[in-house]
């Protein structure tokens, strides 16, 4: 249960931890350690790698969907520059 006495899915904390690896990595960049940002960004993907629970995708919430394709461009997209 999260703080407001809700139930978290099991895409809720996937998603919260994706975030919060990303934005490690965001911090290992800045300190040019990039290595570790990268580390960092591969690991948010991991969170968010869904070859086994295709279906699973197709339930999350449109909220969660926005904050899945955010997340995945903007660790790609790091990971690219």
């Amino acid at each position: 249960m999260n703080m407001h006495g809700h139930s978290e899915s099991i895409w809720d904390v996937r998603l919260r931890e994706a975030q919060t690896l990303k934005e490690d990595g965001n911090d290992w960049y800045r300190t040019s350690n990039y290595s570790g940002a990268i580390n960092k960004y591969k690991l948010a993907l991991m969170k968010l790698d869904v070859q086994q629970q295709d279906s699973d995708v197709a339930q999350l919430t449109t909220q969660q969907m926005d904050t899945f394709n955010r997340l995945l461009v903007d660790c790609h997209n790091n990971l690219a520059g």
